[in-house]
């Protein structure tokens, strides 16, 4: 019973430990409680605080981000303006103060800083996108000028009859030079849409034709003038000897310093500015032979009897000159043709001219021989065809062109426009044939107005026999 009170006593007294315990965490709980809610409430209050803090922290990183662009975007705007003013201190130079490469540099740049305003289609840009291409068309005059300034150096005229005499080669630019013209001549095409109307010359291109221009003309301008001096004449009625005017050498020197010039031209522009260069920087100087033509060809008008064989002569020159001109490089021919289109036209007229001539000259005869002796017409008609055969590439031609027997009236303007071929100058059988048909013509004309003057002049069928048989003797002879 006593071991039962103990055993009894004993767990009651664990039991008011253990109350005793969960009152104690009971009032741990509660003050944890407590200490929760004024955590919860101390976070609320801290959110509240940092709530705004954090907004204005992402507002500002935000703005700094838009000043950086703002930066970037001022700092590009103010590039092309700084990069003008250096570009303007060296395009307003002159290239050879500042080398030619770095003012050729200076040009790309500035090239490229426009096309990226330009890009741009800003309106504050405008009066910078102005200045900019007014310094490139500065630049541009610039180049110009040096590449002028080059050109001069190996335009000082020369004497082509030196060329002609010795055989020696004509001038011709450096290979080195021809090399810096290029490159500038490149750059002032590249910019030329600043300084040039769509469709004119590149201005590089206009320069050379000029400088070269004046140099070939002012070469040649004393064989012009040679070409004219030696068809004057002293003797009216003395015919004219073969190769005796200058108009031979003057062919061959056109023709030797437009080859160089040529050359010269394939080395500084492109394949596609070529034919148009050389036809502007011959100009000049084709306008001068054609006026020495046409003066030639009036002197021949005036003394056809005498000088037709000038006008024959000035065809074969010419278009042998022409062929080889337009064989190596493709140029010209047509100019040339015009050139020589009033002098075919004259050696064409001759033809008929000089068989009426004969036939005028029988029919005003008031005398004949009483003794049926020769008359000297007779010997100077075999003395024309005779000259003639001197002259057969260029009458080849014409007789062409006219047609057999063409040459029995007066030629027409409808045969002006042919330009001569070279199977035109073939003094193969079909030349020799035509020459021979007017060499009967000329014969036939001959006899026949001799014949029917005879009836009227000469008594008797026996002395008017003898006349035409010495006639006849001496056109044999001769022939």
């Amino acid at each position: 019973m006593i071991v039962r009170r103990a055993a009894h006593a004993e767990e009651s007294a664990e039991v008011e430990v253990l109350f005793a315990n969960v009152k104690k965490m009971k009032a741990v709980t509660r003050k944890m409680e407590a200490s929760m809610a004024r955590l919860e409430q101390s976070g609320r209050t801290v959110q509240e605080a940092i709530g705004p803090v954090y907004g204005n922290t992402q507002r500002l990183q935000a703005q700094n981000a838009n000043i950086t662009r703002i930066q970037e975007a001022i700092d590009k705007f103010r590039e092309p303006l700084d990069m003008r003013d250096r570009a303007g201190r060296i395009l307003r130079s002159r290239p050879d103060r500042v080398g030619l490469q770095e003012y050729i540099s200076s040009m790309d740049r500035t090239s490229q800083a426009l096309r990226n305003l330009q890009k741009t289609n800003m309106r504050a840009n405008q009066q910078t996108i102005l200045e900019l291409t007014e310094l490139l068309r500065i630049g541009t005059e610039n180049l110009e000028g040096v590449f002028r300034d080059m050109l001069r150096e190996d335009s000082q005229p020369i004497e082509p009859l030196k060329q002609i005499t010795t055989g020696k080669d004509y001038p011709r630019i450096s290979s080195t030079k021809s090399g810096r013209l290029s490159t500038v001549n490149q750059q002032v095409a590249k910019y030329s849409s600043y300084a040039t109307q769509p469709g004119d010359l590149p201005p590089s291109a206009k320069v050379y034709a000029h400088e070269r221009g004046q140099y070939i003309m002012l070469s040649l301008q004393n064989l012009a003038t040679a070409s004219k001096s030696t068809a004057r004449k002293v003797d009216a009625s003395a015919i004219y000897r073969q190769g005796s005017n200058g108009i031979g050498s003057y062919a061959q020197g056109l023709q030797g310093m437009y080859l160089a010039e040529y050359d010269n031209i394939g080395h500084i522009f492109s394949r596609d500015e070529v034919s148009a260069v050389m036809q502007a920087t011959c100009l000049s100087s084709l306008t001068d032979f054609s006026s020495t033509l046409r003066d030639l060809d009036a002197h021949v008008r005036e003394n056809m009897l005498t000088d037709c064989y000038l006008a024959y002569e000035i065809i074969e020159v010419v278009s042998g000159m022409t062929h080889q001109l337009e064989s190596k490089t493709g140029e010209l021919k047509y100019a040339l043709s015009e050139a020589l289109k009033p002098g075919r036209e004259t050696a064409k007229s001759s033809l008929s001219f000089l068989l009426n001539d004969t036939r005028t000259k029988i029919q005003q005869m008031q005398a004949l021989p009483v003794d049926g002796s020769s008359i000297p017409l007779t010997a100077e008609v075999m003395t024309r065809l005779q000259l003639m055969t001197a002259y057969l590439p260029p009458l080849s031609s014409i007789m062409h062109s006219l047609g057999d027997g063409g040459w029995s009236a007066p030629s027409t303007t409808s045969s002006t426009t042919s330009i001569p071929t070279i199977k035109s100058f073939d003094v193969g059988a079909d030349g020799k044939t035509l020459f021979a048909h007017y060499a009967a013509d000329t014969l036939d004309t001959l006899l026949a107005a001799l014949e029917a003057r005879s009836r009227s002049l000469l008594r008797g069928r026996s002395l008017q026999g003898v006349f035409l048989a010495n006639n006849v003797c001496v056109a044999e002879r001769m022939i």
